[in-house]
């Protein structure tokens, strides 16, 4: 409940609120409030239920009301911040320095917290802690890589997503597991960098004839639009540097079966070979591979200076502050160039793309929508001439499956998404929870499967609709008044009988649900098996070996059961999460047999 309650303070507290810290602010809430007030910060209120009315004047108490302590702290820390910002070339251009010393909190910093608030819950149930670095950096890119399977989306709304949604998504881009990853080694204390090629310094995320993703008009022309290669993630460790390829979504490895290096891609042909031969969304050539070098890629958020005191304040819990001055040290010290990926005029690179979502939240709702499985949309509806009246079924299928993975009615006292139960709480709880939706589901999909005649109905009452709307048109086009309104008429009578149309979208999307719920069991089952393994190579002889080849031989079960379910017809279709789930019943199949 602490951790809701966390997440519901960074999405909506934030929200559209200027959180000023003047001085005039400070001193005006020191006078009027008590003691306690005072002398109490955010971290007071972490473990108490914190109602949605309250959730606004909580943070705005939390900065208007600082001790002249802390006030004087956070200023430290702006000035520190931009005294630093005169050597840092890539940061010191006017809107990212006045973001990043700002002591204002906005929107961005909304959606920044809220990510960290849901990888801190990652972190703690990964429990990585206790392993080498290696192997932590190992083990939390293979868990993301796992959770999020690589599909296509427009190139609209292509640029990297933050981390919480992609993970709620279940599925991405190749950039949105490095972003993931990036921001979850910030909470396992490892430094990580974008691999690209040295030119990614002057060439922005999309490029080319390619929509800019800041526009609201909507997408221009894209004949040949290009897409920055930041083909993997470099984990500094000491002074070498791994390799993690975030296409393929493994670690890279020499021929010998030890971890590749970022120097080893200068000298080592067939390595290179490897790396160049899967297909990526962009071009990537053996040399762009040979010459690539880390690149710093952070939100600005993590960057700023409020950001720092906050994070201080809150004892580093969420770890929100990314340190660039260190971390370029750093880069440095093992022999590397410091740089930063932050083209000015860019808006959609890792500095900028929080920033972005929060100017422009369409941007938001295109990537939550690749969790709609269109494909499965009854075809009947595509029949209606209106969108209009094409919207009311597409809705109504949509939420069915936006629900199940993001909040999205902001409503503090609704439960948590069921897919949110992966990364917080008791996979044993959401296994149950998601087998009571299976059982559910397929029961209220069976009661109207049994309907013979639904699909004929429903093309009737679709021809129905677009001759109600052509005699709309045709009236709107004459300015005959009263034809116009008998066809509205006609058209709100047609709605109210829309029944049978909301059957075969119920029917469709209980079908859709009773597969996903099982794709997502399957996935936590494996999960179990994963951590039974972790805890094992954590705490040496507690484990039995027959037990943690009892639990991957329960992740192939679960694997099977989902591989196997079908209803009929192509409506089940997912072709990129059903390879994914076959790779990864063919891994927990290898552990089970193995001896």
């Amino acid at each position: 409940m602490r951790r809701f309650w966390l997440l519901f303070v960074a999405g909506t507290l934030f929200a559209g609120v200027g959180c000023s810290s003047s001085s005039d602010t400070k001193k005006k809430a020191n006078k009027d409030s008590s003691t306690e007030n005072r002398e109490s910060s955010l971290a007071a209120y972490l473990d108490k239920p914190i109602d949605a009315n309250s959730c606004k004047e909580l943070l705005q108490n939390y900065i208007a009301s600082l001790p002249e302590a802390k006030a004087l702290k956070l200023k430290k820390a702006v000035a520190g911040l931009k005294e630093s910002l005169t050597s840092i070339p890539a940061l010191s251009l006017k809107p990212d320095a006045e973001f990043l010393i700002s002591e204002e909190f906005v929107l961005a910093d909304a959606i920044y917290l809220e990510e960290n608030l849901l990888l801190r819950e990652v972190e703690k149930n990964l429990q990585l802690s206790k392993l080498a670095p290696e192997l932590r950096a190992k083990k939390a890119f293979e868990w993301v890589c796992r959770q999020v399977y690589i599909k296509n989306r427009p190139l609209q709304a292509s640029m990297a997503a933050p981390a919480h949604i992609t993970l709620q998504s279940g599925c991405g881009m190749p950039w949105d597991r490095s972003y993931t990853f990036l921001a979850l080694l910030r909470h396992l204390d490892l430094e990580g960098f974008l691999l690209a090629p040295p030119e990614l310094n002057k060439t922005m995320f999309l490029s080319g004839n390619a929509p800019n993703p800041a526009s609201k008009s909507g997408p221009a022309p894209s004949s040949a639009p290009k897409v920055a290669p930041i083909w993997g993630v470099g984990v500094l460790i000491g002074k070498d540097m791994l390799i993690f390829d975030s296409q393929t979504g493994t670690q890279v490895m020499l021929a010998g079966g030890q971890p590749a290096k970022i120097q080893d891609l200068k000298k080592d042909g067939e390595l290179v070979s490897r790396i160049i031969e899967p297909k990526r969304p962009f071009t990537l050539t053996s040399d762009q591979v040979r010459q690539s070098v880390p690149f710093i890629a952070a939100p600005l958020s993590s960057l700023a200076a409020r950001m720092k005191f906050l994070d201080e304040d809150l004892k580093h819990e969420l770890s929100l502050h990314r340190d660039v001055v260190a971390a370029m040290t750093k880069l440095k010290d093992a022999g590397f160039e410091p740089q930063i990926w932050n083209v000015p005029g860019d808006p959609a690179n890792f500095c900028h793309l929080i920033q972005l979502l929060a100017i422009n939240p369409p941007i938001l709702d295109q990537i939550r929508s690749q969790v709609i499985p269109m494909e499965a949309f009854p075809r009947v509806f595509f029949t209606l001439e209106s969108e209009q009246a094409r919207g009311g079924p597409l809705k109504i299928f949509s939420n069915g499956f936006l629900k199940m993975h993001f909040n999205m009615d902001g409503n503090p006292e609704a439960d948590p998404p069921i897919v949110q139960g992966l990364f917080r709480g008791s996979l044993n709880d959401t296994i149950n929870k998601l087998l009571k939706l299976k059982d559910t589901a397929e029961a209220e999909r069976q009661i109207i499967q049994k309907d013979p005649n639904l699909e004929k109905e429903v093309f009737k009452w679709c021809e129905a609709a677009n001759q109600a709307y052509a005699a709309l048109s045709r009236a709107e086009r004459s300015n005959d008044a009263s034809a116009k309104a008998l066809a509205q008429g006609n058209i709100e009578q047609i709605f109210k009988a829309s029944g049978r149309a909301m059957s075969l979208v119920s029917r469709v999307v209980f079908t859709m649900t009773s597969k996903d719920a099982l794709y997502y069991v399957a996935m936590a089952v494996h999960e179990k098996a994963e951590r039974l393994s972790l805890r094992a190579l954590a705490e040496p002889g507690k484990i039995s070996a027959a037990l943690i080849k009892d639990a991957w031989k329960d992740s192939v079960d679960w694997w099977s059961r989902y591989l196997n379910y079908s209803v009929g017809g192509n409506e089940l279709g997912n072709a990129a999460r059903e390879a994914h789930a076959n790779k990864l019943k063919e891994q927990a199949t290898q552990l089970a047999e193995s001896k």
